[in-house]
């Protein structure tokens, strides 16, 4: 019957410095490992991607640019058609009369603000 033995190699008790440094060395050493195999995968996927031919390239950018212009001038136009209705509303609206005093949110009729009262 055969026993496993454990044995310490004399080489791998070195110091704290070197045992960093060959951590370093395989974690760059798998670093670029891991970039070749990666971009390789890439390469593989992108070959199978089924690219569009030209004429559906082109056909669908007419399709996007039509639809945004068409979008654009309807935007436009309702832009415009109500912005005149609410110029028509505010110019035709009662304005206060000219001896009331306007005294909005932000103004105080104090002498001091508020917080230091």
């Amino acid at each position: 019957m055969a026993t496993a033995v454990k044995v310490k190699n004399e080489e791998s008790q070195g110091n704290a410095i070197t045992g960093a440094a060959v951590g370093i060395g395989q974690k760059v050493t798998g670093t670029v490992h891991d970039t070749r195999e990666f971009l390789h995968d890439v390469r593989v996927e992108m070959r199978q991607v089924n690219w569009p031919s030209r004429l559906d390239v082109w056909s669908t950018t007419i399709v996007v640019t039509v639809t945004v212009a068409f979008f654009g001038v309807y935007f436009w136009i309702t832009d415009l058609v109500f912005g005149r209705l609410y110029t028509s509303i505010m110019v035709r609206a009662p304005s206060a009369p000219a001896s009331t005093p306007m005294v909005g949110p932000c103004q105080n009729t104090r002498s001091s603000p508020a917080f230091f009262v």
